[in-house]
């Protein structure tokens, strides 16, 4: 009997060691799950932010259009005027 005892003894020693490192997994995964969470939370912060990078660049985008149309037509406007304030000048100096 005494070595079925020892061997006994050994099967459950070796079952707590076991139990231990079990114990030790299921906290490590918790440890990782939680880890994994945060990631998880700052990568939709980075997804949230660059939808939001993304709408103001083609906000932008359109201002810049508007600008260049306006900067465009006045360019039009002037040329337009000073082709006027040339003729009138041409008229007044044949009146002359």
């Amino acid at each position: 009997m005494e070595n079925t005892e020892k061997i006994l003894m050994q099967i459950l020693g070796h079952l707590e060691q076991i139990k231990s490192d079990v114990e030790t997994l299921k906290s490590n995964q918790t440890d990782t799950n939680q880890r994994l969470s945060n990631i998880e939370t700052k990568l939709n912060s980075v997804y949230n932010q660059t939808a939001k990078t993304c709408e103001d660049i083609t906000l932008l985008n359109q201002k810049f259009d508007d600008l260049k149309d306006d900067i465009d037509f006045l360019t039009h406007k002037e040329n337009q005027t000073e082709k006027e304030v040339y003729s009138i000048k041409k008229k007044l100096q044949i009146v002359k």
